[in-house]
């Protein structure tokens, strides 16, 4: 069974671009354009990993990343920040936020790849909280 991943970006063509190489590596993919959108999908399906966009329009993806983390009792989705934004303060602010990797654009499909797989692995290796 794929992985289902959440990709959030208020840019369609990066949603294109980020789905077509999720697709053809065989993940499934689940899109949304703001953070409330994928709030709402966080919420109503169940989810492997989310790809966060920093700059949204109506939530930043620093700020969407830390509502999952309070919204999923105890279920702890994996979170990789994708942002243009590479300052150290930006880096450290997303890590503080609860993410897991933080990707600079922009990024090769190999390195996002990369990235989603150690994710992935390492959440399979994480105890489960009840």
């Amino acid at each position: 069974m794929s992985a289902r991943i959440l990709v959030v970006d208020d840019e369609e063509l990066n949603i294109r671009l980020v789905a077509r190489t999720l697709t053809h590596a065989g993940y499934e993919v689940v899109a949304a354009r703001n953070g409330q959108d994928a709030l709402r999908l966080t919420r109503e399906l169940s989810l492997d990993l989310a790809l966060l966009d920093v700059m949204l329009p109506d939530l930043d993806g620093f700020e969407l990343c830390r509502r999952i983390r309070q919204e999923t009792n105890g279920y702890r989705l994996p979170v990789i920040l994708l942002t243009a934004l590479d300052s150290k303060q930006e880096r450290a602010r997303g890590f503080e936020c609860g993410a897991d990797i933080y990707l600079p654009k922009p990024f090769e499909p190999e390195e996002l790849l990369a990235s989603i797989s150690e994710t992935l692995r390492l959440d399979a290796a994480r105890p489960v909280l009840k």
